[in-house]
């Protein structure tokens, strides 16, 4: 049996529509918990892979790369999370939407939110290369060392165009979560972590530059 039988096996006993109330509840409950232990997977996963690359990435960057290649991992998880609210209200659209069996008005949800978030992403894109040129990024990040203030933009502009990409693409685990399947979003989301690592790995031992450790890492979103 194939990883795609096997999905849609469980897909449809978990949204078989023929069931009672009170067997729709049990699912839902059963969805959640699904979520929950793949959100714990993932996540740990994603922990445990970053701790064994920590050493491998201090050794080959040094000092002053290092420290940088912190602080803008340490941004790229913040802007991770800042989507102006658009998951969450896609969420509850889907959900609202799946209550109702209306699924015209779960297809006008994705399309809103999709072509807001490719705005807002292009807006983002635009005015970061126009920022970015302007600013004194060495003096911003207090770095001393030559081959790591070369490195600083560049580095910036591939986490801006990567982060900004990764809003309208994001709504696919938005679709995953309004229809209860976060479960399945959670294993990809564990797929791109090692994905991600592998291409950093790779970088490292093709002794790339910073801004190509950070395209093979952010690559896998």
């Amino acid at each position: 049996m194939t990883i795609h039988e096997m999905r849609s096996q469980l897909t449809r006993f978990l949204h078989r529509n023929d069931a009672t109330d009170v067997e729709r509840g049990h699912r839902r409950l059963a969805r959640a918990g699904l979520t929950g232990a793949a959100t714990l997977v993932a996540r740990g996963m994603t922990m445990l892979i970053g701790l064994a690359t920590l050493p491998l990435t201090s050794h080959y960057l040094g000092k002053d790369r290092f420290g940088l290649w912190l602080t803008l991992s340490s941004f790229i998880a913040w802007v991770s999370i800042a989507d102006l609210g658009l998951s969450n209200s896609l969420i509850n659209a889907l959900s609202m939407a799946d209550g109702d069996e209306d699924k015209e008005a779960a297809r006008e949800a994705v399309a809103s939110t999709f072509w807001i978030a490719s705005l807002v992403a292009a807006g983002v894109i635009v005015a970061g290369m126009i920022v970015l040129p302007l600013v004194s990024w060495s003096r911003v990040f207090n770095i001393a060392s030559a081959e790591a203030a070369s490195e600083i933009a560049p580095t910036l502009a591939v986490i801006l165009i990567f982060s900004a990409l990764r809003l309208p693409a994001s709504i696919v685990g938005c679709i995953y979560h309004g229809y209860q399947e976060g479960y399945v979003y959670q294993l990809w989301n564990g797929l791109s972590g090692l994905l991600g690592t592998i291409g950093l790995i790779a970088a490292i031992k093709l002794k790339a530059g910073l801004p190509w450790l950070a395209a093979a890492f952010l690559g896998s979103m």
